[in-house]
Order: C-alpha cells, then sequence, then structure tokens
C-alpha cells in the first residue's frame, strides 16, 4: 500500500469516502476503563452499551492510549504515513506514535512517516484526515502533504459543551464540589481548545438554548462559518445538533456534517455533550 491514513479513535469516523486504491484508513484504538471493565474503541465497540454502564458506574475510570507496537503495526503498513493524533497535552498518543515511528524507521528508513499533532479531538481529527486524503487523490508528494496539512492545521478551531462533568472528576481535571454544584444547577460549561491543544472554559450558561447561542456566536467571532466546513459531533444529542445546524444554515453556512461520538468522546463529554469542529 503507498498511503496510509492513521488516526487514534478520538476521531468518530472509522472510513473516509473518496479513497484511491493504493491509499487505506486506520484507527488506532484508545481503551476506556471504568471500574474493572476495558473497552477497546474500535469497530467493535458496542458504544451504547459504554454509555450505559458510564451512567452506572461509581468506580474509578481512566483511558488509556495505544501502545507504540500498536501504531508501529499501523505504520508498516504502507510507503507513506500520516499519522494524527489527539491533542498530545492531553494524551499520550501523539509520543506514543513518534516513539513508533522511531522503531519503524529504525529498521525500515525508506519509509516515511509524519505525525500530526491535532491539537483537539473529535472532529478536528476527521477534518484533518479528509484533508489528507484530498490531497492525496490530487497526486500531492508526501513533503507537500506534510506541508499543507499542518498549514490547514493551523486554520482549525475547536468548541464543545460538557453535560456531564463526571469524567473530569475521576480524570482529577476538575473538583468533585465544582462538578457537583455544576451538574446540580444544570450549568453548561462552553470550552474551547487553546492553540497550544489544552481546554479553556470559555463561558457558562444554564439550559440547551443557551448552550447552543453562545457556541454559536463565539464561533462567528473566530471565522467565517459560511466558508467553512463544519463538523458537529454529539454523545445522544441528535436534538441539540439538529438545531446548531439549522442556526448555521440560516446564518449562511451550509457545509455541515453531524456524527455521533464514539467511545472516548462519548465517555469525556458525556450524554449531551456536542463538539464542533470548524
Amino acid at each position: 500500500m503507498k498511503w496510509n491514513i492513521v488516526c487514534d479513535s478520538a476521531c468518530d469516523i472509522l472510513t473516509l469516502k473518496h479513497m484511491r486504491e493504493d491509499t487505506m484508513f486506520s484507527i488506532a484504538p484508545i481503551k476506556v476503563r471504568l471500574g474493572d471493565k476495558e473497552y477497546s474503541d474500535d469497530e467493535n465497540l458496542d458504544v451504547e452499551g459504554l454509555i450505559a454502564d458510564m451512567k452506572v458506574n461509581k468506580g474509578p475510570a481512566s483511558s488509556a492510549c495505544p501502545a507504540p507496537f500498536e501504531y508501529a503495526d499501523l505504520f508498516m503498513k504502507a510507503d507513506n504515513t500520516i499519522c494524527i493524533t489527539i491533542t498530545k497535552q492531553l494524551s499520550g498518543c501523539y509520543n506514543s506514535a513518534a516513539t513508533a515511528k522511531e522503531m519503524v524507521l529504525e529498521q525500515h528508513p525508506e519509509k516515511k512517516i509524519h505525525i500530526v499533532n491535532s491539537r483537539a479531538t473529535s472532529g478536528e481529527l476527521i477534518l484533518l484526515a479528509m484533508k489528507v486524503n484530498e490531497l492525496i487523490n490530487r497526486d500531492k508528494t508526501f513533503e507537500e502533504v506534510v506541508n499543507e496539512i499542518e498549514q490547514y492545521n493551523q486554520g482549525l478551531q475547536l468548541t464543545f459543551c460538557l453535560s456531564s462533568y463526571d469524567a473530569l472528576i475521576k480524570a482529577g481535571r476538575m473538583s468533585p464540589i465544582v462538578g457537583s454544584v455544576a451538574s446540580a444547577l444544570k450549568i453548561k460549561a462552553i470550552a474551547i481548545r487553546t492553540v497550544q491543544g489544552e481546554i479553556s472554559v470559555v463561558g457558562k450558561v444554564r439550559g440547551e438554548n443557551a448552550a447552543l447561542n453562545y457556541m454559536l456566536k463565539q464561533m462567528s467571532e473566530v471565522k467565517d462559518l459560511t466558508k467553512a466546513k463544519i463538523i458537529i459531533s454529539h454523545c445522544h444529542y441528535e436534538e441539540g445538533a439538529k438545531k446548531m445546524k439549522t442556526m448555521l444554515n440560516e446564518m449562511g453556512a451550509y457545509n455541515v456534517f453531524i456524527l455521533p461520538t464514539r467511545g472516548l468522546c462519548s465517555y469525556y463529554t458525556g450524554e449531551g455533550g456536542i463538539i464542533i469542529a470548524y
């Protein structure tokens, strides 16, 4: 195989459309651990079962990135590999992939491997993978793909709204008291990913409509949405995703796609969570 587009499972799709015969799309699954259960976020994952277990789990919970050998196995499948990872500021996926790259090139220096730090999650990985595939279809060289995808990456943005704080509390990223109060008051935190790839809360509102309107206003202040490709990912929140799409359409943004979150993003956003990449 000439090309392999590799993502970790923070990317909420399993396939890409309009791929050439010499190109493949691969997912390195992240593991989600709830108590004594471990879920591999791959094509066999029962996402609905995971979400159900998230609701009742009272024990420890965490996630674990793919091991270097898992990435190395995927890098061996093609001459040219572009690997896109969840933000390295909040996950070990990038470092694991970088170790795998060294392992593979030590034995096969003729292979070409580039790792992209998305500085984000979910839809941004999808947009990056779609862009890589587009560049490959335009017969770009490996070096041209690397240069253009890194430039494209600089212009992407991500905003999201959490409906549950359980995962953040269990991961030690939020005080249990603060999380309990926010949940009791039905406060929705609106956050963005920073330039460095970290989480920054930009607003706290009460209620669904207020959250969607806040997100739309924040997005429109950052970019001309009428020219953007927009991906709305949701965890059991299709109604809200459709509302947001309608709001975007009404302001002239029509290149909008809706899809459900898979395992990892469902775990962190919680049921009712929404992530928008643009």
